[in-house]
């Protein structure tokens, strides 16, 4: 096990934390078992993040006061590792669609997206 996939649990716990949902997009192409199909698993668009979800916020009375769910998409990297081009692109389009987007190394980063402290 890698040690970006070992921290993935403990990205999802801390975003639990902060009214968010983050689900793990395992991405590939693989044969069944017959080796006769392919099938294509996660999100069909490439870089996708490695944690994808929601997080829920209330919206202010200004605003009718409803409760919605902003996409939130975390790329997990170990320390030093660069997101790839493509995986820079997904984040790039989730935070400019008013999504909540960005690289985590630790915990720690995933608190700090979701509170809008990064």
């Amino acid at each position: 096990m890698s040690e970006s996939s070992e921290i993935v649990p403990l990205c999802r716990m801390e975003a639990s934390k902060h009214n968010a949902r983050l689900f793990r997009n395992n991405r590939g192409l693989f044969l069944t078992l017959d080796g006769k199909r392919k099938v294509r698993a996660g999100l069909d668009a490439d870089g996708a993040s490695d944690l994808v979800g929601y997080k829920s916020i209330i919206i202010t009375p200004e605003m009718v006061g409803k409760k919605i769910a902003v996409i939130a998409a975390v790329e997990i990297k170990k320390p030093g590792l660069k997101p790839t081009p493509k995986q820079k692109n997904f984040l790039r389009i989730i935070k400019e669609a008013g999504g909540i987007s960005g690289v985590a190394r630790c915990a720690e980063d995933v608190k700090l997206l979701l509170t809008g402290s990064i």
